[in-house]
């Protein structure tokens, strides 16, 4: 829910946060897209033209074969990379539309091309959360500070620590003369004896305390936690945890749709994993920026992982088996390899899949996911409005 009270005094940081998502999408686009070019053009396959933005140009510049554009609306971007050949069998002139399909270029060239710009993504996702997840005090790890002592209730309750006098912000020292590190040192040294001897830090103070175990070895006390920086193997676990994370999300979207749809239009409160449009993606970030109460480092950790989890959308999303998405490019590209190992084995004469073919393929596609996306956007739209209605 948009958090209004935040929202009107400072408008203008929710703004810049938003200005910053878009410039984030922006760059998230040109990168993908910059991809399918260096690829392509690591085959020599003519690329015309490669642009930032969508509409009408405002700057622009031809070096070699490629035209560079940046266009108005910064809403994504493209890059038009064409087959060399010019003619089909017949001596037709071609299309651009169908010389865009590269029907004449291997289809393992093709399959490269179209799977570079989801693994600039991925890759990009990788590198902007393993390192920030390593560098920021954000991962919990035990600490050897009791956060709370076990109190008897009953008389057959066994409190060892409570029988002792431990109390909550005590740090363990150490047990039976081996210092106390983690919480791994404390079981070792509750495995060696049922008799503790345990020094404690208490404000600066240093305490003796004794505790005697029963057969359950439980010592009666919860450690707290406290944030430490990601070792490499952990950074590496929370990047896989994500990657399931959005995969779940983006393979259960069909069922996950209607109610999330239902829910914003009608006023009620969405799940928590309610799917969104990229006007939720953009709300969220311009919510970072005016929550109160936590630390600008924690802001700036909480745009790293949005940021991430958007490349990984982005990259696992394009590679779904449906056109117009890479994909669905490289689906046609595999299903040109069988063709042509068909033709091989049959004698049959081979012809790369038709643009007519290709084209009803992609409509057939495109409606439902156009579709979704337009209903997803009108459905976060509502949401804000019904969030605006309720605050007043």
């Amino acid at each position: 829910m948009l958090n209004l009270s935040s929202f009107s005094t400072s408008p203008l940081v929710f703004t810049l946060f938003i200005l910053l998502f878009l410039v984030i999408i922006l760059i998230m686009v040109a990168l993908h897209e910059a991809g399918h070019m260096m690829a392509a053009k690591m085959f020599k396959i003519p690329v015309k033209e490669f642009s930032v933005g969508v509409g009408k140009k405002i700057w622009t510049k031809k070096k070699g074969e490629t035209e560079y554009n940046l266009r108005m609306l910064p809403l994504g971007g493209f890059v038009r990379i064409e087959d060399p050949v010019e003619e089909d069998e017949d001596g037709n002139k071609r299309t651009v539309e169908e010389r865009s399909l590269l029907s004449h270029i291997s289809p393992w060239k093709r399959i490269v091309v179209f799977f570079a710009g989801p693994l600039v993504n991925l890759v990009l996702a990788f590198v902007i959360l393993v390192p920030s997840v390593m560098s920021f005090e954000v991962v919990p790890h035990p600490s050897t500070s009791v956060k709370s002592v076990n109190e008897c209730v009953l008389e057959t309750d066994v409190c060892p620590a409570q029988d002792a006098g431990i109390l909550p912000g005590d740090r363990l020292v150490s047990i039976n003369g081996q210092s106390i590190d983690d919480y791994e040192s404390i079981d070792e040294a509750k495995q060696k004896s049922d008799h503790l001897n345990i020094v404690i830090d208490r404000n600066g103070e240093t305490v003796n305390k004794s505790v005697t175990l029963d057969d359950s070895k439980m010592i009666g006390i919860v450690m707290d936690t406290e944030n430490k920086k990601a070792t490499f193997e952990e950074a590496n676990t929370a990047f896989v945890n994500m990657n399931t994370l959005v995969f779940q999300s983006i393979a259960s979207l069909p069922e996950r749709l209607f109610p999330a749809v239902m829910d914003k239009v009608t006023g009620k409160e969405p799940a928590v994993d309610a799917p969104g449009s990229i006007v939720k993606a953009g709300r969220t970030y311009g919510e970072i920026g005016i929550t109160e109460g936590i630390t600008g480092e924690d802001k700036l950790f909480q745009i790293i992982l949005m940021t991430s989890g958007l490349n990984l959308s982005l990259g696992i999303f394009n590679l779904i088996p449906l056109l117009p998405l890479d994909g669905g490019r490289i689906m046609v590209a595999f299903i040109d390899v069988f063709r042509g190992l068909w033709a091989k084995i049959t004698r049959w004469k081979y012809s790369p899949l038709s643009y007519k073919a290709f084209s009803i393929m992609t409509w057939i596609c495109i409606i439902p996911i156009g579709v979704a996306f337009v209903t997803l956007i009108i459905a976060d739209i509502m949401e804000i409005i019904w969030d605006i209605a309720r605050a007043f």
